[in-house]
């Protein structure tokens, strides 16, 4: 199996299963590292043993620097997607069989953690119209199915979602406790407005050319 193919495999397993590849490989090379040290100590020279400690002294240095960088890039990245990232994109609003609103929307994860995009019974999908909350009738896939409540690295599925239509306006659809597994994660929200999209969509209709 390439490298490469085998990284892409690695990215997209659980959580706990990555932490744990990572501490095995820690581990291995820890040892190996051991090793050649100590038979350099044993068997070299004073003037290289002197040598060896040295860049080995190097190395530690550096791994540690590197974890402890790993640790803090981790924890700024994980605090950057809750704040900022929006995997969420609505294409279109439309009327469906007059007491329902059809919504087509895409999820995007363009991170290298998994996106856990619904709860258990997919409650954390509203529809937030002035004082009033719907829940969605129906969440599926485009091609019918179940939407899933994760999203891998790197994957884009688009939906639809199906709501009760309300007296108050379109509204807007809020996706609440979406969080992307990592060491420390935290949920986030977003909220998109649909009459904000309906209007885009009929203002980039009225520029389409007239036949």
């Amino acid at each position: 199996m390439a490298i490469k193919d085998y990284i892409e495999q690695l990215q997209n397993q659980p959580y706990e299963k990555r932490v744990r590849t990572l501490w095995t490989a820690t581990f291995a090379i820890g040892a190996v590292v051991v090793l050649v040290w100590g038979a350099l100590t044993i068997w070299g020279p004073k003037s290289k043993n002197n040598d060896s400690g040295s860049f080995f002294g190097n190395l530690q240095a550096q791994y540690q620097k590197a974890k402890d960088q790993f640790g803090k890039d981790s924890q700024v990245n994980q605090t950057a997607l809750s704040a900022s990232q929006k995997p969420v994109t609505v294409s279109s609003v439309e009327a469906y069989r007059e007491s329902e609103l059809l919504v087509r929307f895409t999820v995007t994860n363009p991170t290298d953690e998994l996106l856990v995009f619904l709860n258990t019974d997919s409650s954390n999908v509203k529809l937030i119209s002035g004082n009033t909350s719907s829940s969605q009738n129906s969440l599926v896939t485009e091609a019918g199915v179940r939407f899933p409540s994760k999203i891998l690295s790197g994957q884009t599925i688009s939906g639809l979602l199906l709501f009760p239509k309300t007296e108050e306006g379109y509204g807007n659809l809020v996706i609440s406790d979406m969080y992307y597994e990592g060491q420390n994660p935290t949920p986030f929200s977003q909220e998109v407005s649909l009459d904000e999209i309906i209007m885009k969509v009929k203002n980039e209709s009225e520029l389409l050319p007239r036949q």
